[in-house]
């Protein structure tokens, strides 16, 4: 079941749901991720960290205080599955917020068998949990994009994760090296129990990438928005096992931000709260154009002023970065990535 909320004016003090990425270390090396450079050598502005007890109990708290509904694990920097506490850690959020809601997103090629069976024996003890398997075709293409990750290795992870009684969706981007494979992959998911199957397009139309060993191209390139919705369209399915029972928030005219409109925020592995992904990956992005605000808001608030190893999610969410400065931009001089991003 999905419940629709109105807001008129939604708050940072209102959040609904939270982003998170409880690492910055992956077994993948994803062409267009900001966590390698091109698909290769890691990136030396991100730092490799998992999220620590100290911030996760904090956003467990403000959890169960608020009433958040969700709570979205997903991959800006890294794999949870790369975490080496993720089990323990899901099984203290299971005894402090038992209701809440939650999606895992990972590329399902990391871990054995049994780490498998142990995410499903936790994550199904939730009224509502989504696994999504990222496998971006089959096994002489899916390596092309999702770099570093063996086919097989995915399969038996996520029969594993299924027989164990896990809910799992398979998500795959469509590029031009992969599309003629999407029937046969919708296929092999039914077949394997997968509880949905859908396509997603790529941010690029064309990724610039490292030469590598088993597909020595340098350009990845993917089809147009219309052609991926068509696919969509064909092959993707949907069971009833896959319908999260999550509040879903209507966007309202309170703010142009749609991440604020959603209610939603970003936490990242350092303990940095943020207002969405994209702000999340600002100290790692290479052009400084598009971030030299943010070395101003260090000097004028202090290092850590939004760092949950330092301060409550409360009393971040009531600093003035998120009270006066954010809102004050997105509606009167949204900055650069704002626009790019989310055509503010």
């Amino acid at each position: 079941m999905i419940t629709d909320i109105n807001r008129s004016s939604p708050t940072f003090n209102d959040i609904f749901e939270i982003q998170i990425d409880v690492t910055s270390y992956c077994n993948s090396f994803c062409g267009s991720c900001i966590r390698n450079i091109n698909g290769g050598p890691l990136n030396p502005r991100v730092k490799l960290e998992h999220m620590s007890w100290t911030v996760w109990k904090h956003i467990i708290e403000y959890c169960k205080k608020y009433s958040v509904s969700t709570l979205s694990f997903n991959g800006n920097y890294g794999d949870l599955s790369n975490h080496p506490e993720i089990i323990e850690m899901l099984e203290y959020l299971y005894s402090q917020t038992p209701g809440i809601a939650m999606t895992i997103h990972t590329n399902g090629g990391a871990r054995n068998i049994q780490f498998w069976k142990d995410l499903a024996t936790i994550t199904k003890k939730f009224p509502s949990t989504m696994v999504v398997f990222s496998i971006d075709g089959l096994e002489d293409t899916n390596h092309v994009y999702r770099r570093g990750v063996k086919f097989d290795s995915i399969m038996e992870n996520a029969n594993s994760f299924i027989s164990a009684g896990g809910n799992a969706r398979w998500r795959m981007i469509v590029f031009d090296h992969n599309k003629h494979q999407i029937q046969e992959a919708s296929q092999l998911a039914r077949a394997m129990k997968f509880c949905a199957f859908n396509l997603n397009r790529s941010f690029s139309a064309s990724i610039e990438v490292d030469k590598y060993k088993e597909f020595p191209q340098e350009v990845i390139t993917a089809p147009s928005s219309s052609v991926v919705n068509e696919l969509n369209s064909l092959y993707a399915y949907s069971s009833n096992e896959s319908k999260n029972n999550v509040v879903r928030l209507s966007r309202t005219s309170g703010s142009k931000c749609p991440w604020q409109q959603e209610l939603k925020i970003q936490i990242n592995q350092l303990g940095e709260v943020w207002p969405c992904c994209y702000l999340s990956m600002a100290s790692a992005h290479p052009s400084k154009i598009r971030f030299n605000w943010l070395d101003e808001k260090k000097i004028e608030y202090g290092e850590g002023f939004n760092n949950l190893k330092y301060f409550t999610l409360t009393e971040i969410l009531d600093h003035p970065f998120f009270q006066n400065y954010l809102p004050n931009t997105f509606e009167n001089n949204p900055l650069i990535i704002c626009k790019e991003r989310c055509n503010l």
